[in-house]
């Protein structure tokens, strides 16, 4: 199984652990049951240059494959640079903001 991650955090520092299911970084709470699977390997995009954020996405391949629950959802990757939805929601931790503000606004609980 892989899942897609950023590259930038990993391209110094590779995980060796990815934690599924999770909404809080500090807490575990929520009535939410992660699960860690170790990374057996990473597959970077080819045209990624740091420290530039364009094609900043890599797949992680896991050591066994992912049981999804309600807090475990398979991600949809487009194949097209086009696609004819007009809403979308991007979800994850860190920064929320861009320019100098973003590293005012950081978040440990997982941002909608």
């Amino acid at each position: 199984m892989k899942i897609p991650s950023i590259l930038h955090s990993s391209y110094r520092n590779p995980p060796t652990i990815a934690r599924l299911g999770d909404i809080n970084l500090k807490v575990s709470s929520y009535g939410v049951r992660p699960v860690n699977y170790s990374v057996v390997d990473i597959f970077r995009h080819p045209d990624y240059k740091p420290p530039a954020k364009y094609n900043d996405i890599a797949l992680l391949k896991l050591d066994r494959r992912v049981e999804f629950n309600e807090f475990i959802r398979p991600a949809c990757l487009y194949t097209s640079n086009t696609f004819d939805v007009n809403k979308a929601v991007a979800t994850g931790w860190g920064k929320t903001d861009f320019g100098k503000r973003a590293f005012c606004f950081t978040s440990d609980i997982i941002v909608k």
